[in-house]
């Protein structure tokens, strides 16, 4: 029996990114969860851009273990990256696919933090996992040390051939014919922009196109991928879960060999998903909303207007009110106040005997006077 297993998504604990998005992390509980007991040969369907080093190695451990019950096949299903490539190394045979890359760099932590000692502590650590990953690498690759500490320190991305030619693989997938993305590209990118590629890309899609000539051609049709990148058959009168795919030949005769497990992009939106070489999922094209012609729309200036417009007429009964109003309570104040004008006694309510204030010289100088006659008397 043949156990399929499929490690898709970052190695590690599920995450969301800055987006809201959620990804799906993939741990060594959800390897093994995909192994049964009976099983005597295992495929591993590998599109990940890589993640936790000490969760990478515990995955590749295991597959490694497997191997006591019977050959492990590593096939690359996308993207294979950093930490994902020591798992690939897994397999007895490797299978790598023309139509993507497999990159190799040297760790790195991010958003790290700590005095002088931790800082250092942390780079001898991550120091001894690069030497510890190259010497992994030399085990299996033609390129020695001082050649593979250069190529991962630029972050070096592999060619299908180049995996062959180095070492890091064993042969190449089988593809539908012309669904074959050379990997040489106009602009080079980073192997951050191509992890960042893996989680925002969207596939394009496809539909079904014309019979299947001979035997097949009554209950069979071949089915496009998008952007003309190749076709395939399938039993049938379209494409559904459950039915069977397989590959056509250089003429564009049906064969018997399955289609490859993975998902794949036709030409009408929509997306499926093989397993064991039949659809196992289906998804439909999203409808698109239609945008209104500009022509139509209504400039927001205009829109701005009108709601001014609205709200001032809304207003206008209260303010004429409130300005009713305000007049009446200025022309009370201006008929119980005299501005302007010195109040008298009477309007302050003081009687007619109200002491009259004194200086302190004219104090000083009774004080003395009242002295004075009292010195005489003596």
């Amino acid at each position: 029996m043949i156990a399929k297993i499929n490690i898709h998504g970052q190695i590690g604990p599920s995450s969301v990114d800055e987006a809201g998005l959620f990804h799906k992390g993939v741990q060594l509980l959800d390897v093994i969860e995909q192994v049964p007991p009976d099983a005597t040969e295992f495929e591993v369907s590998i599109n990940s851009p890589g993640g936790y080093v000490d969760i990478g190695d515990d995955i590749y451990n295991y597959l490694n273990s497997l191997k006591k019950k019977g050959k492990v096949t590593t096939i690359q299903d996308g993207l294979v990256g950093s930490i994902a490539t020591k798992i690939f190394l897994a397999g007895d045979e490797r299978l790598v696919d023309d139509r993507f890359q497999f990159w190799i760099h040297n760790p790195f932590k991010e958003n790290v933090s700590g005095d002088s000692d931790d800082l250092m502590a942390m780079a001898k650590g991550l120091e001894a996992t690069e030497t510890e990953l190259r010497q992994f690498y030399m085990g299996f690759t033609k390129i020695d040390e001082s050649g593979l500490d250069a190529l991962m320190k630029v972050e070096t991305g592999l060619t299908a051939d180049q995996c062959i030619k180095f070492g890091f693989a064993t042969g190449k997938k089988s593809v539908p014919v012309l669904n074959i993305i050379k990997p040489t590209m106009k602009e080079e990118k980073s192997f951050m922009e191509h992890v960042k590629a893996f989680f925002t890309d969207k596939p394009k899609g496809v539909q079904p196109k014309a019979q299947v000539p001979g035997n097949h051609a009554q209950k069979s049709m071949v089915v496009n991928l998008a952007d003309g990148a190749g076709s395939f058959w399938v039993e049938g009168e379209g494409v559904a879960e459950g039915v069977a795919a397989f590959l056509l030949d250089e003429a564009g005769q049906p064969t018997s060999q399955s289609l490859a497990d993975g998902d794949y992009a036709l030409e009408d939106g929509s997306v499926i998903s093989v397993m064991g070489g039949k659809v196992a999922k289906l998804t439909a094209k999203q409808a698109e909303i239609p945008m209104e012609d500009e022509e139509e729309m209504i400039p927001k200036s205009q829109v701005e207007a009108m709601v001014k417009s609205a709200v001032e007429q809304a207003l206008a009964p209260k303010l004429a009110e409130f300005e009713k109003e305000k007049e009446s309570a200025i022309m009370a104040l201006k008929k119980s106040a005299r501005i302007g004008v010195q109040p008298t006694k009477a309007a302050l309510g003081l009687p007619d005997n109200q002491p009259k204030g004194r200086t302190i010289a004219s104090v000083m100088r009774d004080k003395r006077e009242e002295r004075s006659k009292q010195l005489n008397k003596n």
